[in-house]
């Protein structure tokens, strides 16, 4: 066989390699799509602990972002029944960065989950941009309200290790109906305001702690939320790269508009929030 025919059809196989390996990841995009929320979205459920959406906002929202009223939520039956939320009640305004504070079982988790439309509370209602979306039952399909209004952070980045970090971020959108170009400018942008324009292509593996945590914030910002929920955003990480993603947190809140509410018990940072809340066997009080 001449050589440059043999060229030819190994050079074909390659494209059908190709084409095949990006209808594979098409085909788990859309899946993706649905397990978003069944998966990364439950951590209580999965292992995984999260991904998501949100959204930087450009409109100016002069009311509350997040609004919690007599909460309840209530674990286990008789001598074994713990009272999670009790009767809580919390307002978190556009712009505004607040810490929840509190030993280990206080509710924290439990309000952030409930706040985030993770976890269904017992009664009470949730008021989110506005709308009220939880009064003693749903009032609106949560999984789309929670993808284009409620950004998430944990503990781990959970960026998908198989995609570099703009392309992490861009995912987040794409299973939101955002156009491929648009989605990669988008991205692009976002990466480049936390300072890591110059390692978009890089893997997960290739990027330091902090440097996934901040990909992580970027990706929750992909859809422009009008609340962004951390939960301990900062455990795995050391005293001064922790700082500096708690202080990229308040940067989102002030130049963004969104309310930032992170649970943390990390008390060396308390001066970067402008409000902060203590809960203690299922109540709260503000400090």
């Amino acid at each position: 066989m001449p050589q440059g025919i043999g060229q030819k059809e190994n050079e074909q196989c390659k494209q059908k390699q190709c084409a095949s390996a990006w209808f594979l990841f098409l085909i788990y995009a859309h899946n993706f799509r649905i397990l978003v929320d069944d998966i990364f979205l439950h951590p209580v459920i999965y292992t995984a602990e999260c991904i998501s959406s949100s959204k930087i906002l450009y409109n100016i929202i002069k009311n509350s972002c997040g609004k919690l009223a007599n909460l309840r939520k209530t674990y286990g039956k008789g001598n074994t029944t713990v009272h999670a939320l009790n009767d809580v009640s919390l307002t978190l305004h556009a712009g505004e960065i607040a810490a929840l504070l509190g030993p280990s079982g206080a509710g924290k988790s439990t309000l952030l989950t409930s706040l985030g439309l993770i976890q269904q509370p017992d009664t009470g209602k949730i008021i989110i941009g506005g709308k009220t979306v939880f009064e003693n039952g749903y009032k609106t399909n949560i999984r789309s309200f929670r993808r284009n209004h409620i950004g998430f952070v944990f503990q781990k980045a959970n960026l998908l290790p198989f995609l570099s970090a703009l392309d992490n971020v861009r995912l987040a959108m794409e299973i939101n109906d955002v156009s491929g170009k648009n989605a990669k400018k988008r991205a692009a942008e976002l990466l480049e305001q936390f300072d890591l324009a110059e390692r978009k292509n890089f893997m997960p593996k290739e990027l330091s702690g902090g440097q996934q945590q901040r990909v992580a914030i970027a990706r929750a910002l992909a859809n422009m939320p009008e609340l962004l929920l951390a939960d301990e955003p900062t455990a795995a990480l050391d005293s001064v790269m922790g700082r500096k993603v708690m202080e990229l947190l308040k940067q989102v809140a002030h130049e963004h508009n969104t309310g930032v509410l992170v649970v943390t018990h990390d008390h060396r940072a308390i001066d970067v929030f402008d409000r902060s809340w203590v809960m203690e066997d299922g109540k709260i009080k503000e400090q």
